[in-house]
């Protein structure tokens, strides 16, 4: 009986390791991955493909502050120096729209979607997006008795 319930309690332990070490090893994958992002961009090896994923990244984590940073940072250097493809800054800032919606800021979401349509008024995603959020500001707005 003892060796049993033992036996059983042993099984259920190596289970639950073996559960933590695969979480862990996810973990650290992110981790690593997002070092390397991050080296990237203090190298100045910056470019909008290592942005976005470095804020897909901190999405991930929770981090959608230093996402916004890292998007607007790139925006900026975007706008300096490569003002002439208006689709991808068009893009950058439907991305940054999209995390300050995460964020319920709505109307700092609605800015950059605004911003996203006068930079390229043929990007139908801005468009869309700007309408579903008014349609959330119009429904929170909405008293229900």
């Amino acid at each position: 009986m003892e060796v049993t319930y033992l036996f059983f309690a042993f099984l259920f332990l190596f289970i639950l390791s073996i559960g933590l070490t695969v979480q862990i090893y996810r973990l650290w994958q992110i981790e690593s991955s997002q070092y390397n992002h991050f080296n990237q961009l203090h190298k100045k090896k910056l470019n909008e493909f290592s942005t976005y994923i470095v804020s897909q990244i901190l999405i991930e984590k929770k981090q959608r502050i230093e996402a916004i940073q890292i998007l607007q940072l790139t925006l900026a250097r975007k706008q300096s120096h490569d003002s002439c493809n208006k689709y991808s800054l068009a893009s950058l800032c439907n991305t940054i729209s999209c995390v300050y919606k995460q964020l319920y800021q709505f109307k700092a979401a609605t800015y950059y979607l605004r911003l996203a349509s006068l930079f390229d008024d043929k990007y139908l995603e801005a468009s869309e997006n700007l309408i579903h959020i008014y349609g959330k500001i119009s429904n929170s707005y909405n008293i229900v008795v």
